[in-house]
């Protein structure tokens, strides 16, 4: 079965609409989810259709299990059907370990972990029934092997997704369903702007890479394509590090 449709959660930002726009190309029809920059949604939308490609906007907030179950019924009642699930949607608690308070921790749970957990439960449940082999994809982050500096709240979220991956690669496996996950490496993006725009740390992070050079979304993207591939059909439980050699040590 040919794969066709995929859901894109915060296609709006730097990672999430490169990964549209790549899948699109490659001849997906594209769903992207956006929370408040509805402006940028609808702006990787009009570049997919103008490149030949078809995509939809659907605003989600997945901060709770309500704004993650009317996710999944309007992509199903918009595609009919979801191939692909590409749980990108982030936030970054930008507290210090000492600053962070239980709502900052909630929320960085709520949306790095619980999200993509109950939305890939839910579309995997469809997939199933459906006789889909599909694929789940996370995006995760290469500072969950490099922590140094980084958000503590952050790290225990990208790090219990890392392990989920394999846990749901096991379980979905017998579906014919792929679960792999990708870790970015040095890539500069809405979410850690501010980490790039210290000169101190935008030097460290460039010394930390063996390749000497930060990476760009299209190269995240272009991890996501082989994972929605239909070349991907023999990959899951795999967590790929796309970082410039920064996590070699």
């Amino acid at each position: 079965m040919k794969l066709k449709y995929a859901l894109v959660t915060g296609g709006s930002g730097s990672l999430g609409a490169a990964i549209a726009r790549r899948l699109a190309r490659d001849g997906l029809h594209v769903l992207i989810t956006y929370t408040g920059n509805r402006e940028g949604a609808q702006r990787v939308r009009e570049e997919i259709q103008v490149a030949g490609g078809i995509a939809w906007i659907e605003r989600a907030d997945l901060a709770d299990m309500n704004g993650v179950k009317k996710l999944v019924s309007a992509a199903y009642r918009i595609m009919g059907q979801v191939d692909v699930l590409v749980n990108n949607a982030g936030v970054f608690c930008d507290e210090s370990f000492f600053e962070i308070t239980e709502e900052g921790f909630d929320r960085t749970i709520a949306i790095n972990l619980k999200a993509p957990f109950f939305l890939s439960q839910m579309i995997a449940r469809k997939m199933k029934d459906m006789g889909v082999p599909g694929r789940i994809i996370h995006i995760s982050s290469g500072g969950t092997k490099h922590v140094e500096g980084l958000n503590v709240s952050y790290a225990a979220a990208k790090g219990g997704l890392n392990v989920m991956t394999k846990a749901m690669a096991a379980h979905l496996g017998t579906f014919g369903i792929t679960v792999n996950a990708i870790l970015p490496g040095p890539v500069e993006t809405k979410l850690n702007a501010h980490q790039f725009r210290d000169p101190t740390m935008r030097e460290t992070l460039l010394s930390a890479t063996r390749l000497r050079k930060f990476g760009s979304a299209d190269d995240i993207a272009a991890a996501a394509a082989y994972f929605a591939s239909e070349d991907a059909g023999w990959t899951t439980g795999t967590l790929l590090g796309v970082d410039g050699g920064f996590t070699c040590n």
